[in-house]
């Protein structure tokens, strides 16, 4: 049988063990939260070596990114995809399947409403237009319309 000092030492026995299951869940919380960023990093970079494999290949062929981790509230212009490539905006389009979780503005900016994996299509041309030399259309879930 216990003794009185005994039976007192349960109580922070049981609080320390909270405590560490509490602090045991941050760390495991945290390294997820860490390994998704990386994943997202991940994703960002593979989108962009795409879009320049496309650039260098401008004779129609479509450069596939599958598997793309894309965060919520995400936005993507035209703008700053041809800044990536040295084109003017005017020269790339952005398109998107049919779907609540994306959204193109007149703008030419593509916005992503949720958190979502995904394949990015990547197809450039070579173009008669004297504003162009070339053409690019990156599209979001699908293949691109040429």
């Amino acid at each position: 049988m216990l003794n009185s000092k005994g039976q007192m030492f349960e109580g922070y026995r049981l609080l320390i063990g909270a405590i560490m299951a509490i602090m045991i869940l941050v760390i495991i919380l945290g390294m997820i939260t860490y390994l998704q960023d990386i994943q997202l990093q991940i994703s960002q970079e593979r989108m962009n070596d795409g879009l320049k494999a496309a650039k260098k290949t401008p004779d129609g062929s479509v450069v596939v990114r599958d598997h793309l981790l894309i965060a919520e509230s995400q936005s993507y212009s035209k703008k700053a995809f041809a800044n990536q490539i040295n084109l003017d905006a005017e020269c790339l389009e952005i398109q998107s399947k049919d779907s609540i979780a994306y959204e193109i503005l007149d703008t030419g900016t593509l916005n992503i409403h949720t958190q979502l994996q995904t394949s990015v299509y990547f197809s450039c041309v070579m173009s008669d237009d004297d504003d162009c030399d070339i053409t690019c259309v990156v599209s979001f879930g699908k293949k691109p319309d040429n």
